[in-house]
């Protein structure tokens, strides 16, 4: 799941909890138990599983922000349903507000593996241009991504992106070298210009981008 899907996701169970808000119904107890106040069983089921899902697919199963909410108790009170809204807002607020760069990291690194995968599939089958294409455009948003996590640095041309995460001692000279050569490949690609890099050249600058995206963004 990408960055933006997850900031969608997070929106839409904030937007899903207001209905269960509105079901607030007050129950009597009678001579032996106490007035609750309590939401819709159904809505609240639903919403609560969906609310796992995404806190374990973001924190992990085990971080205290799922656990948490996974404590909260989850009957149909209105109290425990507050505290179980309190959770994913302050996650939400967490991940929006940019304190878990490691997590989107994460899920950068997951998403531009699949396309490795894909420019991988491409080169086995004998099109070297489009895998040349996906995987320099896995590099060019990896080195984006970076970019933006410093401020020092600007987001721009790859070429700008690359000397400037240079100038911060993100990389040295040789990969400096290495990151253009790379894009070289995948520019001449792009305008079609297929006999100035061969199929070797892609599948080694596929594994080498592989790497730099495991060490950069994990």
């Amino acid at each position: 799941m990408s960055v933006e899907r997850i900031r969608q996701r997070f929106e839409q169970l904030a937007n899903d909890a207001m209905p269960i808000r509105g079901s607030k119904n007050l129950v009597r107890g009678g001579q032996m138990f106490a007035d609750r106040n309590v939401v819709d069983s159904a809505l609240l089921t639903k919403w609560q599983t969906s609310v796992e899902t995404l806190l374990a697919s973001v924190f992990g199963e085990s971080s205290p922000t799922t656990v948490r909410f996974g404590v909260e108790c989850k009957r149909s009170h209105f109290e425990d349903f507050e505290r179980q809204e309190a959770v994913l807002l302050s996650a939400k607020e967490q991940f929006e507000g940019g304190f878990l760069f490691d997590v989107r990291n994460l899920v950068h690194a997951s998403v531009f593996s699949d396309e490795l995968e894909q420019a991988e599939h491409f080169l086995e089958s004998n099109y070297k241009v489009p895998a040349a294409v996906i995987a320099g455009t896995v590099l060019e948003t990896t080195l984006r991504e970076l970019c933006e996590q410093h401020p020092e640095t600007t987001v721009g041309k790859a070429d700008t992106m690359i000397s400037d995460i240079a100038k911060q001692g993100m990389v040295n000279k040789m990969m400096v070298d290495q990151l253009r050569a790379w894009m070289k490949i995948r520019n001449s690609a792009a305008h079609g210009k297929p006999d100035e890099f061969a199929e070797s050249d892609v599948a080694r600058m596929i594994q080498g981008i592989r790497d730099f995206v495991t060490w950069h963004m994990t």
